[in-house]
């Protein structure tokens, strides 16, 4: 409180004060720039000390996590305000976006950026207003808008490779392979992340190496290369460790841990992510250390180590309030729920699954407002560009005409000024009617979307009425078998019990599948590959048949969630009965996804003679119905001892 007073009547003093003592706590003595702290005296702060300076101090508190950081950066703006030096404002605004960053609020942060930025661009600071479009671009990565993000980064690069500024462009070729990443385009990925590499070998900056050998390892790991990720994860860890990076060090660990994992070796995966978990407690770096504890937790799960899997489970949950982690929380939701399935304390999986689901669903819708608020505060800012821009070309023109026609006539003065009012008016008049036009066709646009939205909710309402119907009849009869146990009869008593386990399971299975599919308006082919992908791993994991899987996804084009559950249940059902009759010892699966979408899957099993078949028996009607109805094309081929081909076009 004294400290909020001494900044409100004396805010350089106060400010500096607390800048020294932090510079001090942190290095241990006294830095240079706090030395040039000392010598403030009087004046205006560009008299006697640079605001990057104040900005660099500030920064090394944010990492090294001071408590005070996030009262500091509006302090920072304040004395920045006071002193009206609008290079320390941009830079407090730049600050206080990292702040927000740091702190998950993307929304705020999205505002700060963008003030810095007009700043920047004001006094024309390109260093600064470069490092302001790579923080933009990360905001507007969060909101999973790419057409969004591009701008930015585009102009981010282009400022960089101006200035020729190493730091600048490794952190630009970085962002655009993340973009890509996150698009799925890897061999574009892999372009900028090598020629951001070759930069941080240029600088020898070992902090950058294992950053960008950790995103190499990332991109990897998305196409399932294993041994590449391996190798660049390790390369991660031993910059990491020469650079003495505590942050990087944890993350190449975990990362490392993450691989062994998916390739089922959880001994090892173990090991490494016990070591992350552990520096991370040590560091208090809350965020990534709840994800850590979910892969311990899915580690052990497979091998069976219940108890301790629910004690990481819960250790999750827990930190997860502790960061605000909302989508690690509803992933500590999920992997805990189906702890408890395979135990059979159904109750509890069926609760910790409704709050995966719950909770899944308020992140996505927050993540959609975030992508609606950047949207228009993006709009805004580019109107806002247009109009200074445009207002200083009409007064640059103005002021030449000015200087011109005072030498002829003094009385032109008046004229000039009339012409700059109509000018001025027409623009507020063409800004005020673009802004009414845009207005107009959001709301025609919000309009469309909640009649499309109340049509799907109808057919998810259906949807629902059919899936309680058949739960309800399966739920009847576990009820109407637990009567039998009645009986001293032991076989029998054993065969109910296994009935009523498998119906049961049958039953999370088939919410779960549903859930998944109608709480997103649309699905992505490349979420539905991936669960399609899991579910067949897991159908055929204690058997010998060996599972090729290709997806070929040039195009991640969108199912609505009706027509994605339908391909799901008929995928399923052709991969029951390969399970159950074909007798193979190989399937092919393989998804293309290009102008439209195509899912093959075959086997080389017994076959099926189509000419005297009797579709009953391999579930056929369903398929064929299921395919029916949701306009999917399906071809089936088949001869005796020569394996089945089914051919699904959507």
């Amino acid at each position: 409180m004294m400290f909020h007073k001494a900044i409100f009547f004396y805010p350089k003093w106060a400010f500096l004060s607390l800048l020294i003592i932090l510079a001090f706590c942190a290095n241990g003595q006294v830095s240079p720039q706090t030395q040039l702290y000392f010598k403030v005296k009087q004046g205006k702060l560009a008299e006697s000390i640079k605001a990057d300076s104040l900005f660099t101090i500030l920064k090394a508190g944010l990492k090294l996590a001071e408590p005070n950081i996030d009262s500091l950066g509006s302090d920072f703006l304040k004395y920045a305000e006071v002193e009206e030096n609008t290079s320390a404002q941009a830079l407090a605004y730049l600050f206080l976006a990292y702040i927000d960053r740091e702190n998950e609020n993307s929304a705020q942060g999205i505002t700060h950026v963008l003030k810095g930025i007009q700043l920047f661009d004001t006094i024309q600071q390109k260093k600064g207003l470069c490092a302001a479009y790579q923080l933009l671009a990360f905001f507007y990565g969060r909101t999973k808008n790419y057409e969004l993000v591009a701008k930015p980064t585009l102009k981010a690069l282009k400022i960089a490779e101006e200035l020729q500024d190493n730091n600048l462009l490794f952190e630009s070729y970085n962002g655009i392979g993340l973009n890509y990443i996150r698009e799925k385009k890897f061999e574009d990925a892999d372009k900028y992340y090598r020629m951001a590499l070759v930069l941080a070998k240029k600088q020898s900056n070992l902090k950058q190496l294992a950053k960008i050998y950790t995103n190499i390892g990332i991109a990897f790991r998305n196409k399932q290369v294993w041994d590449s990720a391996l190798f660049y994860h390790n390369m991660s860890l031993r910059y990491a460790q020469e650079a003495k990076d505590n942050y990087n060090i944890a993350f190449a660990l975990n990362d490392i841990g993450v691989i062994y994992s998916r390739i089922d070796d959880y001994d090892k995966a173990l090991t490494y992510l016990y070591q992350s978990a552990a520096m991370r407690e040590r560091d208090g770096e809350k965020w990534e250390l709840g994800f850590t504890y979910n892969f311990i937790a899915e580690c052990l799960i497979n091998q069976s180590k219940f108890a301790e899997c629910e004690n990481y489970c819960r250790k999750g949950i827990a930190i997860s309030f502790l960061s605000n982690n909302i989508r690690q929380r509803y992933e500590s939701y999920e992997i805990i729920s189906i702890l408890f399935q395979l135990q059979n304390r159904l109750d509890s999986a069926f609760y910790y699954l409704n709050l995966h689901a719950n909770l899944r669903e308020s992140f996505q819708r927050s993540q959609n407002n975030l992508a609606t608020d950047a949207i228009i505060a993006s709009y805004q800012f580019e109107e806002k560009e247009k109009e200074i821009k445009l207002l200083n070309e009409t007064a640059a023109n103005q002021k030449l005409k000015i200087q011109k026609q005072q030498l002829y006539l003094g009385s032109a003065s008046l004229g000039l000024v009339l012409i700059i009012v109509i000018v001025v008016l027409i623009i507020r008049n063409r800004k005020q009617t673009t802004d009414k036009l845009w207005l107009e066709a959001k709301l025609k646009e919000e309009a469309f979307k909640r009649e499309a939205n109340e049509r799907l909710q109808n057919e998810k309402e259906r949807i629902s009425r059919d899936l309680h119907d058949n739960v309800g009849g399966q739920l009847a009869y576990v009820l109407y078998s637990i009567d039998g146990f009645n009986t001293d009869n032991q076989v029998k008593r054993a065969a109910l019990s296994q009935n009523i386990n498998e119906s049961i399971k049958q039953v999370i299975g088939n919410l779960r599948e549903t859930i998944w599919a109608i709480n997103d308006e649309s699905i992505l082919i490349s979420d539905f590959s991936d669960k399609f992908k899991v579910y067949v791993r897991s159908m055929f994991r204690n058997s010998e048949v060996n599972i090729n899987f290709k997806e070929n996804i040039e195009s991640n084009l969108p199912l609505n969630s009706l027509l994605g559950l339908n391909l799901y249940r008929i995928c399923q059902e052709i991969i029951n009965n390969a399970f159950k009759y074909a007798q193979a010892s190989e399937i092919d699966i393989q998804i293309t996804a290009k102008e439209n979408i195509k899912v093959e899957i075959s086997d080389n099993g017994i076959g099926i003679d189509l000419a005297s078949l009797s579709t009953v028996g391999f579930g056929l009607t369903n398929i064929k119905t299921r395919s029916q109805e949701t306009g999917i094309s399906l071809t089936l081929t088949s001869k005796p001892n020569e394996g089945v081909k089914y051919t699904l076009l959507i």
